[in-house]
């Protein structure tokens, strides 16, 4: 079962954002914008993750690694990174739907 955009994200509110660590498993968000260093941008854009990318969220952390899916891949992120992505509910693309 897919959960809706407005259920991925406990406390955003259509048009607001809110760090990814706050995304819930099985849900779609899409990149509003990232904090950090050049090193940290350059690894985010590395995996394809930078604002308007869509990402599904694996599995969110807790407890264990928070996993997201980028353009079919997946990646492991640690906390700090999850912590400097700023987010917002996302449709779930057509080629998901079930």
């Amino acid at each position: 079962m897919h959960r809706t955009a407005e259920q991925g994200l406990s406390e955003i509110k259509r048009g607001a954002s809110a760090p990814l660590n706050e995304s819930r498993t099985g849900t779609w968000v899409e990149v509003v914008s990232m904090t950090g260093g050049r090193g940290l941008q350059q690894r985010l854009a590395d995996m394809g993750i930078g604002p308007g990318a869509r990402i599904r969220i694996e599995s969110s952390g807790r407890p264990g690694p928070f996993v997201v899916k980028v353009k079919g891949a997946r990646f492991v992120l640690g906390r700090a990174m999850v912590d400097r992505i700023q987010v917002t509910p996302a449709p779930i693309p057509k080629e998901e739907q079930i």
